[in-house]
């Protein structure tokens, strides 16, 4: 089973798109290397306190899919570093 997720991001210690570049990249890595899954940026417009991660993991059943993305969403949340503002999600 494959998991998709869209989450776009609020970060609201970001004061400029180096602060912002600094955020994602942390979040992208740290889940990386906890969850061996893949995470790129998505439209890295120059909006320097929004940012929009996709991300995709493949399980082997629903209920692993499931625990992934609540670990991906409460990873996030934890950091403190960013605020999920919306999730698309996508199971296939």
């Amino acid at each position: 089973m494959l998991l998709y997720l869209e989450l776009k991001l609020f970060i609201s210690s970001s004061h400029s798109l180096k602060d912002k570049r600094q955020v994602v990249h942390s979040i992208k890595d740290r889940l990386k290397s906890r969850f061996n899954l893949s995470v790129s940026e998505l439209n890295s417009d120059n909006k320097w306190q929004t940012a929009t991660l996709g991300i995709a993991y493949v399980g082997q059943n629903g209920k692993n899919i499931g625990k992934m993305k609540r670990n991906i969403k409460e990873n996030i949340y934890l950091n403190g570093n960013a605020e999920i503002l919306s999730v698309k999600e996508e199971i296939l």
